[in-house]
Formats: structure tokens, sequence, C-alpha cells
């Protein structure tokens, strides 16, 4: 299964930046899918589930894709065109109802490559796949692009995301060029940031509170003593946890920001090693690995050697960027088998003394998704192929990605009920997780991650019915969401003078972090601290906080934020 990613970002933003190089950061149907059996305390008709009467909801999309035929290249090395409308039978569904054919094209491996040829001969497939970089505005410069204001009026890019959210995805020349994928309405809770405690070895030391760094602390250390053998507390490749346990130390710390080594700094912008609160979390990370309580190769271990360690259970405590992944997620299910005192308890974020746990975010977002789809100026019918995006980014579009071909022998009516939600058959009360995962449509790259999270809370209210990952996301990671949108495009091109200062930046961050950490004492932690705020600075950092804190302003114009 590919690696669950919580429908936002996904990606986060963060999402296709820190998606594995040889796996699609695609989320996993496991995400929005819900389990096996409604929840022993909740009532389930043995009928389909009541839903407001309504008129069936007639896509925007519907009367202009009927009989369309268009090419798809997504512009990614490791993905491989798959056959339109073979197997999944949502794509069948379409094929039929509407006789849609997609041709799906791949970069052979080498997607650089691939569009770098494209544009030198000037010809293109109808619709292009691809990230928002450099890119991008290189096709756009050279006029491969259709621009698509002239169909959002009435579309339900339009009523999901707000005009507000599709003008962030304008080029500089003002015109609309993109379609994105797994975009939402700003501030679409998401995320699968946090604490995950091995009860194997908590249940052993007692179980103690685990509500502030101090109980933390004692907990990793009782542990230590008792388990020497063990992992007190694990961290993530890259030191990926990190940003949770420094969203702990402040309701207003935002993580989003810290991901980008940044914090807001009143009216502007700061580097993160000057913020106070950051500060403290890493005063926190050096002392615990001055005593061997966390992860001691934090610096070097790699994915591998990560997912190992997550799966065997030999931890106590995790602080991880995804603690439902089943990269380690579903080797954990077989060593289970043959260990049946290892499980797993995802819990609330652990928080400083003084601070309010219910106001700490330890998630973060863009509401404007992973990628995005473009249509070429070959394209015959462009208005069409918008249409088709808009279609499966709608209710319908979504619905079939979720849960396979609507109908009574399928888990959904076609006929839609209160706020386009659907009416789900008893069938799907009785499917398992895994007959609802194989419905997954992943072809669908006009995902709608708002009505998808909708869907979640919708069915789940309605029938009882969610995973354990759902119920957990629901209580302890989407429940601590922060937007940050307006981050989009912080990052300088690299061609430029800007983008050459803010690589020399980020270099010189990937090695202070470790320093720090690293540090033989508190007041050398602190030293270090000093020392780097005094590196960063000589080396040009608030010429690059100045730009920042320019794009961001315009950002939060934009949005409407303050």
């Amino acid at each position: 299964m590919k690696k669950m990613i919580y429908v936002l970002l996904v990606l986060a933003m963060f999402l296709s930046a820190c998606a594995p190089a040889q796996t699609s950061p695609t989320p996993a149907p496991a995400n929005t899918a819900e389990a096996a059996a409604p929840a022993a305390t909740q009532a389930v008709s043995p009928t389909a589930v009541p839903a407001t009467e309504a008129p069936t909801a007639v896509p925007v999309a519907q009367s202009t894709i009927q009989d369309l035929s268009f090419t798809w290249y997504k512009n990614y090395d490791w993905y491989a065109a798959e056959k339109w409308a073979a197997e999944n039978e949502s794509e069948i569904w379409i094929k039929n109802k509407y006789n849609v054919n997609i041709t799906y094209m791949d970069a052979g491996g080498s997607a650089s490559t691939k569009i770098a040829t494209m544009m030198v001969d000037s010809k293109y497939p109808d619709v292009i796949s691809l990230d928002r970089d450099q890119t991008l505005t290189t096709l756009i410069d050279a006029g491969a692009l259709v621009p698509l204001d002239d169909y959002v009026e009435g579309s339900y890019l339009q009523k999901y995301l707000g005009n507000e959210m599709i003008d962030m995805f304008r080029a500089k020349d003002g015109h609309l060029y993109v379609y994105p994928n797994w975009a939402a309405p700003m501030g679409t809770a998401g995320g699968n940031q946090g604490y995950i405690v091995q009860n194997k070895w908590y249940t052993k030391v007692g179980s103690p509170a685990l509500k502030t760094n101090d109980d933390l602390y004692n907990y990793l250390t009782a542990l230590k003593a008792k388990f020497p053998n063990v992992t007190p507390l694990q961290i993530g490749v890259n030191m990926a946890g990190i940003a949770v346990i420094y969203a702990g130390f402040n309701e207003a710390n935002n993580p989003g920001y810290m991901a980008s080594q940044l914090y807001r700094d009143g009216d502007k912008l700061g580097g993160i090693l000057s913020d106070p609160s950051y500060q403290q979390a890493l005063l926190f990370v050096n002392k615990l690995y001055r005593e061997k309580l966390v992860t001691q190769d934090m610096f070097t271990m790699t994915t591998d050697d990560y997912n190992q360690r997550m799966a065997n259970g030999n931890y106590g405590i995790a602080v991880i960027d995804d603690v439902f992944s089943s990269d380690w997620g579903a080797p954990f299910v077989e060593k289970q088998k043959a260990d049946p005192e290892l499980s797993t308890t995802v819990i609330d974020p652990i928080v400083n003394t003084g601070v309010t746990m219910e106001n700490v975010k330890t998630n973060w977002g863009s509401a404007m998704g992973w990628n995005v789809a473009t249509i070429s100026k070959d394209a015959k019918n462009p208005k069409n192929i918008f249409q088709y995006f808009d279609y499966i980014f709608g209710p319908m579009g979504s619905l079939l990605t979720t849960y396979g071909a609507p109908g009574d022998k399928g888990y959904w009516q076609e006929k839609l009920g209160e706020n386009d939600m659907p009416v789900m058959n008893p069938s799907y009360l009785t499917a398992t997780t895994a007959e609802i995962d194989a419905k997954w449509m992943g072809s669908n790259w006009t995902a709608n991650t708002g009505y998808m999270n909708t869907l979640t809370y919708y069915n789940y209210d309605k029938t009882g019915k969610a995973t354990q990952i759902v119920k957990d996301q629901l209580a302890h990671t989407w429940n601590h969401f922060v937007d940050a949108t307006e981050l989009v495009n912080i990052i300088p091109d690299p061609a430029t003078d800007m983008g050459i200062l803010y690589q020399n930046i980020q270099t010189l961050y990937t090695t202070a972090i470790p320093e720090i950490i690293n540090a033989k004492s508190e007041a050398d932690a602190k030293t270090a601290i000093d020392a780097n705020i005094k590196k960063l600075n000589d080396a040009g950092l608030q010429k690059l906080l100045d730009w920042q804190t320019a794009v961001w302003k315009q950002n939060m114009q934009t949005l409407g934020k303050k």
C-alpha cells in the first residue's frame, strides 16, 4: 500500500516535496475509507443510511464531458502510465456512461528530459500534470498552456475553493493556467504528525501520565532504567517529529513556518533559530540526546532503519511525521502475530507546562494541495477537458474515487442526498476496509480534499463506521491542524541571486541543528544557538527574510488573513 498521507497536503505541502522518489504521493484510500464494522455504540439501520431528499445533483461538467477523448501526461520519473478503464470500476463506469477515453503518458523514467523535448518541439499532450515549480513557469512563459479563466464561473472549483484560493494559483500575468490536485478550502484540517505510544513497554512502566514534557522526560527516564535496550523516544527520519515537540512549547507556534526555517515575528518573518520557543525545544531535545533518551543516530538514520525500528516496536514512544504510515504499519501487524504484547496508541500532543494542549497545532498544510493539471495549447477541446477535471473534483468524482461505481450493487446511490453527500447502501456497512480500498480510483489527479474530508466526517456520523485510523485522526491529529497556505512561493527561484542565497542559508541550517542537539551541555547548546544565529546573519539571512516577508504579506493580503 502506498504511504498514507493526510489529504491537504498532501501533501504535503508539503506534501509532494516529501514524497518518496519511487512511490506516488497520492493519498492512500485508507485515509478516507471506513472500517469493517460499525461502532458498537451506534445504532445502524439495516437499510440505506437516510439522507434528506434532494434532487439528483447534476455536476457542472456532466453535459460537456460526453464523448470526450484526450491525452494526459504526468511529469514524474516514478510514474508509470496506467491503461484507462482497464480494471478500475469507476473508470469503467465513467467510460460507459459518458464515453470518456483518456490515454495516459509517462516520462519513461526521465521527466526532465521528456518535458524538455516537448518544449523544444513545441508539441504537447492535451494535459500535463506537474508540480508548481519553475517548469510550470517556463511552460506558461513559452505560451504552451491554455488560460482557464473563462471556465471557472459556476464550477465546482469555484464552489469549493472560493475566488481567494483560486487567485493563489494565478500566474504573474494574472491568468489561471492550472487545476489543482488535492486542494481544499483554506483551513481544511488534516495531517498525521504526532505521538504514538508502544503499549508493550508503556504498561510495564506503570502507564504514567503523558501530558507535559516533564511527564515525558520522567517516563523516558524510567523506561531507560528498566529496559536499557529499548529506544525511549523514537524520532523520525531527518529529525521529523521535532516540529511536533516545538508545537508543544507555545500555542502560537506554527510547525509549517518551522518547516521553512521561519517564524512569525509580529508583522514580519524571522529566522527560526531566533524564536525563543524553538530554542526551548532544541534545548529539550539536546537534554534528551545527552541522556540517551532519544534516537542516538537521528542525524544519519535511513528510512529503512526507521521503518524497521517502528515495525519491531522496540521503542517507548515515537514522535513522527506519520503515525499511520503503512510503510512500517504493515510489517508491524505481522510482528504482532509473533508478539501479541505489541500494540500502539496514538495520543494527544505533549505540551510544556502552562500550555493548553487543546490549542496546540502539531499539523499543518497548504490548502493548495499537491500538484496541478494544465491544458496545453495543442488540446482541441480545452473547455471540455476542464469540465472533466471539474467533474472529478466535484461530489460525483470524489465519490467515484473513494467508493467505486454507484448503484444497487455498489456502496452508494447515484442520487445524492443533503449537501451533495452520498446515500450509502447496506453493503457499505458490512464491507471490509480492504474491499473499500480496492475501489480507489488512483487516476484522479484533480482530487478535492475538502469534500473528501467532509465525507469522512459525514459517514462516520451517519453510520458510526470508521477505521481506527480515522478515529485517531479526528481525535488526535486533525483537531491540531493549522493552515499555512500563506507560505506558498516563499522559496525563491534557484536560478536567481535570491535563490542562491536561500540555498546557502539552508545549508547553514542543516549543520546548525545537529550541532545544537549534539552539544555536550545546555550551556554549550546555548552557545551553539548564538553562534549559528551570527553565522546566518553574516551570510545575509536578513536580506532573504525581507524578500520572504514581502511574498508572505502579499499572500496574506490575497487570502484575507491577518
